[in-house]
């Protein structure tokens, strides 16, 4: 990954704000790749996101169920959690046209793919000692 920055979020509303402007660069064929602790952030930023996005279904988290997939009239999502996964075949198991949809990773980490062969988003989300209070780490590939 290239382009490196870090900024702080402080509120819920951060994050929204941040969602609202990572909202204009996701694209098909793009990989959203959420790192992070249990209870970073990650679903959550996911939310913001999909609304902005025009998802009108609740969002919720993959983690029980591995994937969930999204629709909006231009766009279909698939926002998938990783963790239980740990080859290549797992995670193209669930993704049968990561060229065509925008890819929502969270726990990227778990599973050896070339996310670099697609334009990539990686989000390091870190708690802070404050509630609500993140530094996020952004990282492009394009």
């Amino acid at each position: 990954m290239t382009n490196k920055e870090t900024i702080k979020l402080t509120s819920l509303a951060d994050t929204n704000q941040f969602a609202k402007k990572i909202s204009a660069e996701v694209k098909p064929g793009m990989f959203l790749l959420l790192v992070g602790d249990l209870g970073s952030g990650k679903t959550t930023f996911t939310k913001f996101l999909l609304s902005e996005l025009g998802v009108k279904e609740k969002v919720t988290s993959p983690s029980f169920v591995i994937m969930n997939e999204y629709e909006t009239p231009t766009l279909k999502i698939c926002h998938l959690d990783a963790y239980r996964l740990d080859v290549e075949e797992d995670l193209l198991f669930y993704l049968d046209a990561p060229d065509q949809t925008l890819n929502i990773i969270e726990w990227p980490n778990q599973v050896n793919f070339d996310y670099d062969s697609y334009p990539c988003l990686k989000l390091t989300f870190e708690k802070q000692t404050q509630d609500q209070e993140r530094l996020l780490t952004i990282e492009r590939n394009n």
